[in-house]
């Protein structure tokens, strides 16, 4: 009968628990996860309001502000079997394939092809589901009105440099890949008193390697 501990009995006992750096570590990636798990549910909360918002007709700068930069961070990149772009756009509209927010009780693709522009009067988003390929004539397009009162959109175009470093604005974009950031300045007539500061949406999705 032993009534010393042996060496390897002593470091068994210190792997069977955890030392202070373990609990440390998992402490930090919990804290870590839950950060995101929050982040994820303020956006899906505030891109489920945005989207009854519109589904009501209820539009303000804001929900607009909000709508536009949710609508654009999942631009879809373009299909790389196809010779289609999946993003243009001119100084004063933009047309893109995205993912729609969903809509309490209402049915809405997963992908759409949406376009942004200024009818004279109202800034008007106008979409339909998105298919690579129609095989009947595609539906006519929904049109949602955004705010009322924009006289017009001036748009530009962020394109990163090659080398990763700056890079430049663009007033129209018809390149294959996705621009990295969309400069979006709502007009608005002389009378109007209302203003809203440049909305720059940023544009997260890369596209597909080939």
């Amino acid at each position: 009968m032993r009534n010393r501990a042996e060496p390897g009995d002593a470091r068994r006992t210190c792997d069977a628990g955890f030392t202070l750096l373990e609990v440390l570590v998992t402490l930090v990636v919990s804290g870590i996860l839950l950060t995101m798990l929050a982040q994820g549910l303020e956006v899906g909360l505030r891109g489920w309001t945005v989207a009854q918002s519109i589904g009501a007709g209820i539009t303000t700068l804001e929900t607009t502000d909000l709508a536009l930069r949710s609508l654009l961070d999942r631009a879809s990149p373009a299909d790389p079997l196809t010779y289609d772009r999946a993003f243009t756009g001119t100084s004063t509209g933009m047309a893109f394939t995205t993912t729609m927010p969903e809509q309490s009780g209402a049915s809405v693709p997963h992908e759409a092809d949406v376009s942004v522009a200024s009818d004279g009067h109202r800034l008007v988003l106008r979409w339909r589901p998105h298919h690579a390929r129609w095989i009947a004539p595609p539906p006519p397009l929904a049109t949602e009105v955004l705010v009322d009162g924009v006289i017009g959109l001036q748009l530009a175009y962020f394109q990163p440099s090659r080398d990763g470093h700056g890079g430049r604005w663009l007033t129209a974009w018809s390149s294959p890949d996705l621009p990295r950031l969309v400069r979006i300045r709502l007009v608005f007539a002389a009378a109007d008193q209302r203003h809203w500061p440049d909305i720059v949406a940023a544009i997260r999705r890369e596209r597909p390697p080939r």
